[in-house]
């Protein structure tokens, strides 16, 4: 990373933060205080992993403490994550080419084997409206959270 991709790597992971601490005070969770602290120390390129703690505790808050967020698992939450998460992503990714873009220039998510990083960095944004959508579906449908 250079400082350029860093400053704009920490910005989206400021506004995925932000947009989660909407999210805790429409659900009226009890951890803001610890999202702003991460919020405020961020360090660029994320050297601190406060992406990574928060993340635990976002999902933690939102499905349960026996939830473990992983793109393998079977159950309902996680699968119907990752099915939404692939369709926003495809839907991004074929904006970006058809915007002339290049798709896998990523900022954060850099690497020569993923051929829609821009798209990876895109939805970072969309991703807590993904998850908000999900626990709303799963409570309307009355599924249970571990099934």
């Amino acid at each position: 990373f250079n400082d350029g991709c860093k400053r704009i790597a920490a910005g989206l992971f400021l506004y995925f933060l932000d947009k989660n601490k909407l999210l805790y005070k429409n659900n009226k969770k009890d951890k803001m205080g610890i999202l702003s602290k991460y919020i405020e120390e961020v360090e660029l390129g994320d050297i601190t992993n406060r992406e990574g703690l928060a993340a635990k505790i976002y999902f933690h808050e939102l499905f349960g403490l026996d939830f473990i967020r992983t793109r393998n698992a079977t159950d309902i939450i996680n699968s119907s994550l990752n099915y939404i998460y692939q369709v926003v992503r495809a839907k991004i990714a074929q904006e970006i080419i058809s915007h002339g873009y290049i798709s896998s220039l990523g900022i954060f998510h850099c690497s020569e084997y993923n051929y829609f990083g821009f798209a990876d960095d895109l939805i970072e944004v969309y991703r807590p409206i993904i998850d908000y959508y999900v626990i709303q579906l799963i409570i309307k449908e009355n599924v249970s959270f571990m099934s």
